[in-house]
C-alpha cells in the first residue's frame, strides 16, 4: 500500500518532530490568547502576553533550525528585548509606582 499521505521517505525524524512541537504551541497559543482576552485579572492577561511572546519566540528558534537560515535567531533576540521591556513598562504602570 503506497499511499502518499503515509510515505514518509524524504522527511527526516527532526523535521517531524519540529513539526508536531509547532502544532503543539499553535494550541497552546490560542488557549494564552483566550487568557490574554477573558483573563478576569489584570495578572491573567499580563501572563497570557507573556506566555504568546515566548510561543512566538520559540517558533522563531525551530524556524531558524529547519531552515538553517540563522537570522531568525537575531530577530528572536530582537523580540525577546522588546517584550521583557515592554512587560517591565506594563508592570511598572499598573503598580502606579512614581519612582523611575
Amino acid at each position: 500500500m503506497n499511499n502518499s499521505m503515509f510515505d514518509l521517505t524524504g522527511i527526516s525524524l527532526i523535521e517531524i518532530s519540529f513539526t508536531g512541537a509547532v502544532i503543539v504551541i499553535i494550541i497552546v497559543s490560542f488557549l494564552a490568547l483566550y487568557r490574554t482576552l477573558i483573563g478576569p485579572k489584570r495578572s491573567d492577561r499580563i501572563l497570557g502576553l507573556n506566555v504568546l511572546t515566548n510561543n512566538v519566540i520559540v517558533i522563531l528558534v525551530i524556524l531558524a533550525v529547519t531552515t538553517d537560515n540563522y537570522t531568525f535567531i537575531d530577530a528572536a533576540t530582537v523580540y525577546v528585548l522588546c517584550a521583557f521591556i515592554g512587560t517591565l513598562s506594563v508592570l511598572k504602570y499598573l503598580s502606579g509606582s512614581e519612582r523611575a
